[in-house]
């Protein structure tokens, strides 16, 4: 939140800067339109988003929408992430519970590891 702002503009040929704090620059509008775009990006229904915000139908909220390029990777990670999930889970169907504690102790292991 305290991280500097340049804002870098020309009068003419002058070039002018101004440096502020995030903090002193950041509205209430910028928190609202970042808290309804990244809680659609989290795939919080419109519906919930709208009634923490206010909004009285979608219409009104659809100006604070915004796709951003993060957003779409963030999606499109998510679907590959489940798509693997999906396999790993059809795969494991017909194995009995042994096999299945067996794994989850090799994956507790590895995940420890990473973390």
């Amino acid at each position: 939140m305290n991280r500097i702002i340049t804002e870098v503009y020309y009068i003419g040929t002058e070039r002018k800067e101004v440096a502020n704090e995030f903090c002193d620059i950041i509205s209430n509008h910028d928190a609202r339109r970042t808290f309804v775009s990244c809680s659609l990006a989290m795939g919080i229904p419109p519906e919930t988003v709208m009634k923490c915000t206010g909004h009285k139908n979608y219409e009104t909220m659809k100006p604070y929408i915004e796709t951003a390029t993060e957003t779409v990777i963030l999606e499109m990670e998510k679907w590959y992430k489940n798509q693997y999930r999906s396999k790993i889970i059809n795969l494991l169907d017909d194995v009995d519970e042994e096999f299945m504690k067996d794994l989850l102790s090799d994956i507790q292991i590895r995940l420890a590891k990473v973390n």
